[in-house]
């Protein structure tokens, strides 16, 4: 039979160990979350320079002004892009419009 003092110790070890693997769990989930976004962008990325090959050319700087400066005028063809989408009513509906059309 355990004492009052070894349940306590077990208790709180068990209580660390649930602790534990409660961090655990939450560091793998935002690690999958990061991989899945890494992954998105990379596959976005290759889509935009399909699109748009002339921006392999753009060197990525080393400040964020110096990156600001060289990716300018990539910025503004991407902020036209949104605005259409978004007075078209959406990506969704502006990529089913489109669907619907390649179909006419």
């Amino acid at each position: 039979m355990l004492t009052i003092e070894e349940r306590t110790v077990l208790l709180q070890k068990k209580k660390q160990q649930l602790k534990n693997q409660k961090r655990q769990q939450a560091n793998r989930e935002q690690k999958e979350k990061e991989q899945m976004d890494l992954r998105r962008k990379s596959l976005l990325g290759e889509i935009v320079l399909e699109y748009f090959p002339y921006l392999v050319k753009l060197t990525p700087r080393s400040t964020a002004e110096e990156n600001r400066i060289e990716f300018e005028e990539f910025r503004g063809i991407m902020e036209s892009v949104a605005e259409v989408i978004k007075q078209s009513g959406g990506l969704n509906n502006e990529l089913a419009r489109r669907a619907s059309s390649s179909y006419d």
